[in-house]
């Protein structure tokens, strides 16, 4: 692995880090909000979307270290995507499919930057497939 190829990989891996992070965060403000009795339309309007820009900074990251030969890493497949998804409010709040439409939607930039994401594309197209809601 090239010193390049090695700090894209730790830069991509911290981002992932930080998409992970949110994810905890936001399962712990809907299971506070559960808690108390609130309603969690305040985790809605300001947790949920700072988790979501961590996910797309993780996913753009992840996607252009799979350009450069990397492993297309799984956010979806994490244990606090799997801890959010199973809790009652974040069953409501985000799916796989998010994830997939995120990825989707990089992908489409990157082809506008001029990146071969053909190969990707048919990897992402697979997951969503072989992964969908139900």
């Amino acid at each position: 692995m090239t010193e390049t190829s090695k700090n894209e990989s730790d830069h991509a891996r911290s981002t992932f880090d930080r998409a992970k992070d949110s994810l905890t965060k936001v399962l712990q403000a809907y299971q506070k909000a559960e808690k108390s009795g609130a309603g969690v339309s305040n985790v809605d309007l300001y947790e949920f979307p700072a988790m979501m820009y961590a996910i797309r900074d993780a996913e753009r990251e992840n996607l252009l270290s799979a350009l450069n030969g990397e492993k297309l890493q799984r956010i979806e497949d994490s244990p606090e995507f799997t801890a959010l998804t199973r809790s009652v409010a974040g069953a409501k709040a985000i799916t796989r499919s998010h994830i997939y439409g995120v990825r989707l939607t990089l992908l489409d930039e990157l082809e506008r930057e001029g990146k071969d994401v053909a190969t990707l594309r048919q990897a992402v197209a697979k997951d969503s497939g072989d992964h969908s809601d139900t």
